[in-house]
């Protein structure tokens, strides 16, 4: 009996143990699977998005790079195509007859140079997003303990994302100021600025004394508002049209609020004239000048304005300033030269001194002269103005700063350019020859080139600004970006700011290689980060229509490489944009911008130095497909209507 109870507790004990042994190789088996198929997953999903991953309702999962750049550039392209409608009631009862205006994202230009964009969307900041949503630095596995909780949280990431998904932000930049100048420039007619309570000159007994206004409400666009539907639109990649806003203008001078202050705006009348002072300088010859501001000219140069305390006084306006800029300044600034040197038979020679110069210092000698004009007693009448040094860069000793040898070249080909655009390229190429940049000393191109206009010696070509051709200045500078990027390139520097065109310009082919700069942004930068003054020298070959820099230096024994461009997803461009204008004679056609097919390019950077270190970096270039541009002249627009817009 108690053998058959023992025979029977051993069976019993082996079919737990069985049943054990069978749950846990069931675990195993179970997690194997899970091992594999996690493997599998990753396999897969190695150079792709992972599943459920979204940008509004454009799926990027599953999708590679490539294909991801594909979907959401088919929307972007859309937008920069056909552009972004604003528009206004022009009659408010019938809500029917509009005043509308397109304004593109790229203001187009007639070679390429001046197009710069006031819409930009990163699209690859967006992919790289996507790509990196659940990933723990690209590892399938940590390699440490102490990578496990990184891993662990991306892990739980990774599985939230598969069953509930993931919305990817969209990235975008708007120039707001450019975008409201453009909006300014076409609604403003239909603006009523509210108007402030002002002083108001009468003459009495051949004297002038103030009277004040009284202060006129207005009614203006809100701008603010504008935009911000316009980014609400923007972020759903959406170009719905917009419609324009106004709203009440308030004064901010009430009549009662400058009762008082006009009272001592004339008492302070009644002490003119002043006389404005200029320095003695023996070094720069000179010589003592005076400017008597009589008692008309200071009351132009009077008007009311708030303080820090938000409270109504008596101040100086912009009069003053153009007096100061256009009268004074105009006769007595000495601007510096800057010192820069040439290579000459293999050797380094100063062929230009630095020497320092003289300013007038307007924002001090304003704020001096509205101080001393507000004063209750005055010794005497006379205001000296500040004058400052303006101080140049100097060499001391061009034998010193290692500046030996060639060190990278940068070139490109500007055939087929026009007259206007040649002259600037040797205009921007002068002002760069002779340049000295120092050790860590960052770069920039946009400041380097100084004032782009007429008075430093460039001629304007036209762009297209909403229905409108205006001349602005710069045609030519994109060939000096360019050309500079490509030396920077050449000599193994490392860039800190570069944008490729918006869309592709015969004159940078090979696509991807080329920088667009446009004052004040987008700037071509980078850093002098050798131990030695970088020298740059500039030639401009118009025989062969070649540009070529130069960079003169010390060979620090850095190896720099760049991979050929590769050139891809090339597409055709919508059929020619009509434009019509009242600035052509009627039925005349003028195309401002010819056709160019949209593609993407990039091409690889890698610098290795003398320690061994490595640095390696990718230049991706998007170019949108851009149809020709054509203005049509018209006796007079057609007059739009909401129907228009759906």
């Amino acid at each position: 009996m108690f053998k058959k109870k023992k025979k029977k507790g051993l069976l019993k004990g082996c079919s737990i143990f069985i049943r054990i042994a069978i749950f846990i190789l069931c675990c195993l088996i179970i997690l194997i699977s899970v091992f594999f198929s996690y493997l599998i997953f990753e396999k897969k999903y190695n150079d792709k998005i992972y599943p459920n991953i979204y940008l509004n309702e454009i799926n990027l999962g599953n999708l590679t790079r490539e294909q991801a750049e594909q979907s959401i550039y088919k929307k972007v392209n859309n937008i920069n195509e056909n552009g972004i409608v604003f528009y206004y009631y022009t009659d408010n009862k019938d809500k029917k007859a509009i005043e509308k205006i397109i304004v593109f994202p790229i203001i187009s230009s007639l070679t390429g140079d001046i197009a710069h964009e006031i819409i930009k969307f990163d699209v690859q900041k967006i992919i790289n997003e996507a790509l990196l949503a659940g990933r723990a630095n690209d590892k399938i596995f940590p390699e440490s303990l102490d990578e496990l909780p990184d891993y662990i949280f991306n892990l739980k990431n990774k599985i939230d994302i598969i069953l509930n998904g993931k919305q990817i932000k969209l990235y975008f930049h708007l120039n707001e100021s450019e975008l409201t100048k453009i909006l300014k420039n076409k609604f403003s007619s239909f603006e009523v600025p509210a108007k402030n309570a002002e002083l108001i000159k009468e003459r009495r007994n051949g004297q002038i004394n103030f009277v004040v206004s009284e202060e006129q409400l207005g009614k203006i666009v809100n701008y603010e508002i504008v935009v911000k539907k316009l980014k609400n639109n923007l972020t759903k990649l959406s170009n719905a049209p917009i419609k324009i806003i106004t709203k009440t203008d308030y004064p901010t001078v009430y009549r009662e609020d400058g009762l008082s202050e006009a009272r001592l705006a004339n008492e302070i009348l009644s002490q003119a004239p002043f006389n404005l002072l200029s320095t003695t300088s023996e070094e720069f010859n000179l010589k003592l000048e005076k400017w008597t501001i009589s008692r008309d000219k200071l009351a132009d140069w009077l008007e009311f304005k708030k303080n820090e305390l938000n409270k109504t006084i008596v101040g100086i306006n912009g009069k003053a300033r153009i007096f100061l800029s256009e009268i004074i300044a105009a006769k007595i600034d000495i601007e510096p030269i800057d010192a820069r040197v040439e290579i000459k038979d293999g050797k380094v020679n100063e062929f230009q001194k630095g020497k320092d110069g003289l300013r007038v210092d307007i924002d001090e000698s304003l704020v001096k002269l509205e101080k001393f004009i507000l004063q209750d007693q005055k010794i005497s009448n006379d205001i000296e103005l500040i004058i400052k040094d303006a101080i140049a860069m100097h060499i001391d000793d061009v034998n010193t700063m290692g500046i030996k040898e060639i060190i990278g070249i940068g070139a490109s080909n500007f055939a087929g350019s026009p007259k206007n655009r040649r002259h600037n390229i040797r205009v921007g190429a002068d002002s760069l020859n002779g340049i000295i940049i120092k050790p860590e000393e960052e770069f920039s191109l946009v400041r380097a080139l100084g004032d782009i206009n007429a008075k430093s010696g460039y001629l304007a070509e036209l762009v297209i600004k909403g229905d409108e051709t205006i001349p602005e200045f710069g045609g030519g500078l994109c060939q000096i970006g360019t050309t500079l990027f490509r030396a920077v390139i050449g000599t193994g520097l490392s860039v800190t700011m570069r944008r490729n065109h918006s869309y592709r310009v015969s004159y940078y082919e090979p696509a991807g290689t080329d920088a667009t700069i446009y004052d004040p942004w987008p700037d071509f930068r980078f850093i002098n980060d050798t131990p030695n003054h970088i020298l740059v020298q500039t030639f401009m070959d118009n025989e062969n229509d070649n540009l070529r820099f130069e960079f003169w230096g010390t060979n620090d024994g850095r190896v720099a490489s760049s991979t050929e461009p590769i050139i891809y997803n090339i597409v055709s461009p919508a059929p020619t944009k009509i434009i019509e204008t009242t600035e052509l004679a009627v039925g005349e056609k003028k195309c401002t911008e010819s056709a160019h097919d949209g593609a993407d390019a990039y091409f690889d950077y890698s610098v290795k130095y003398p320690n061994g270190e490595l640095k390696e970096e990718r230049f991706a270039s998007h170019y949108i497909p851009w149809r020709a541009v054509c203005l049509v002249g018209v006796e007079e627009i057609a007059t739009s209507t909401i129907e228009d817009l759906q």
